[in-house]
């Protein structure tokens, strides 16, 4: 299959990866964090947890791996909070 054809919208990729978009307030709630709190231990600012939450924006980049790592491994928000 060529580049160009997938560019050009003229053949579809055979594989694409989808995945659910982490529920943040749900996760933040489980650990019974404020929304600061929960930023200070994400890396990001208070206002775009805020955002998350009110599905204003969606999680990307390292933030979206941080959330799926924390989903899948809740051992590994004590390690962060310790950061």
């Amino acid at each position: 299959m060529q580049l160009s054809g997938i560019y050009g919208c003229s053949t579809k990729p055979e594989h694409v990866h989808r995945h659910a978009i982490p529920n943040v307030k749900l996760i933040r709630k489980n650990f019974g964090m404020k929304q600061s709190e929960f930023a200070e231990m994400v890396g990001v600012s208070i206002r775009l947890v805020q955002s998350w939450e009110q599905n204003q924006r969606i999680p990307s980049g390292v933030a979206l791996k941080m959330l799926f790592l924390i989903e899948k491994n809740p051992n590994i928000v004590d390690t962060l909070r310790s950061i």
